[in-house]
């Protein structure tokens, strides 16, 4: 890897044959290497023959992916871009394109473009669920906090204590501070 200058581009043909023969973590180890390196990587991966999980991890340390879809007895597919930047900000474009045999493509066009931060796209894998559903996110939203403005304000007006001396205080009639010069 020494031999990697910044800006080298790789080309993977196949990362699934990759993938097969040496495993997922070999894999990923290589991808992390090149990218520490500052190498460009283009691979082709068949998401159908791997795990949700790793798909999703090689989306999340790839700057751009491209799905391709084509959808039955039909010539229309369509493909989905996404891109990462520097900022974290995600972009998400699909387009649905037409393709002849003879002519190649024929008409292309967008059908959405959205943004996203990429921290809510992809979660880490985890053995219990880490999203929030519309209830819980509401409920989350109805917390009180304490010591926030809207907590401190509200015990304003809604709380006082209420001293009742008892027979068996113990009151010193005393001054604490009577050896004290001010």
């Amino acid at each position: 890897m020494q031999d990697v200058e910044e800006r080298t581009l790789v080309i993977f043909d196949s990362l699934t044959t990759l993938i097969m023969s040496y495993g997922n973590e070999k894999v990923m180890s290589l991808l992390q290497v090149l990218l520490k390196a500052k190498a460009m990587i283009v691979g082709l991966v068949h998401p159908e023959c791997h795990t949700a999980e790793f798909v999703s991890e090689l989306m999340y340390i790839s700057d751009c992916s491209v799905i391709s879809k084509k959808r039955l007895n039909s010539n229309s597919n369509w493909i989905q871009i996404r891109w990462k930047k520097p900022s974290g900000k995600v972009t998400v474009q699909v387009e649905s394109y037409k393709l002849d045999d003879l002519a190649g493509l024929v008409s292309s066009n967008v059908i959405g473009k959205e943004e996203q931060n990429d921290e809510n796209e992809i979660l880490p894998f985890s053995t219990f669920r880490l999203a929030l559903s519309e209830k819980e996110e509401l409920d989350r939203k109805q917390v009180v906090l304490p010591f926030t403005k809207k907590s401190i304000e509200s015990q304003k007006t809604s709380s006082q204590i209420f001293y009742e001396p008892d027979a068996g205080d113990d009151f010193d009639e005393e001054d604490p501070d009577e050896d004290l010069t001010f």
